[in-house]
């Protein structure tokens, strides 16, 4: 039994051909220096994945993107739904793109390399504005009307848990047990003295 091919939920191979053209790669099921369309599909699910992977660790994408709304992904407000569409497609762009030039490696002149290093760094500024932080801890773009991952819950405590009474309060042994993140390294600078 062989493993179902990948489909996109999102994008269409179409969405990506708009975005590169049609004059810088060859996707065809006639030609043997083209691209098969059955993989140049899978390519576009593999760049839809990446851009989703990308995003998973701050909104919920399993097992779709989660709306706080609960409504469909193109019911997003039009900077999401913007930002989130040209991640996908540019990281498929990036995935035809690249699997064009391991297929014919003649690129010489560089065309394709220029524009593969080129959506490289649009998807990077994309990617760098969604997980930038300002001082006070919150995302400065945050991708408004998808559910966050967290909901909510503080991560780091104010206070660590004692548990119960060993020793006084200031001795060593009683701060190593009941508090951990406290370090007890620099004590001896130059490591364990005799």
């Amino acid at each position: 039994m062989t493993a179902p091919v990948p489909q996109s939920q999102y994008i269409t191979l179409d969405n990506v051909i708009n975005y590169i053209g049609s004059d810088k790669v060859l996707i065809a099921d006639n030609d043997s220096t083209a691209i098969p369309t059955a993989l140049a599909n899978q390519l576009v699910a593999t760049g839809e994945s990446l851009a989703l992977l990308d995003i998973s660790p701050y909104y919920q994408v399993y097992p779709s993107l989660q709306t706080v709304d609960g409504k469909s992904w193109t019911n997003l407000p039009t900077m999401t739904y913007t930002t989130l569409f040209n991640m996908m497609v540019i990281q498929s762009a990036l995935q035809i793109i690249g699997n064009f030039i391991a297929r014919n490696t003649d690129d010489k002149d560089g065309t394709l390399s220029y524009y593969q290093n080129f959506y490289s760094s649009e998807y990077a500024k994309k990617l760098n504005r969604i997980t930038d932080l300002l001082p006070n801890g919150s995302y400065r773009y945050q991708l408004i009307g998808l559910k966050p991952l967290t909901n909510g819950i503080n991560r780091k405590p104010k206070k660590y848990a004692r548990s119960g009474r060993i020793g006084n309060n200031n001795s060593y042994a009683n701060n190593q047990l009941t508090n951990p993140q406290q370090n007890y390294s620099n004590v001896f600078p130059f490591g364990m003295q005799d």
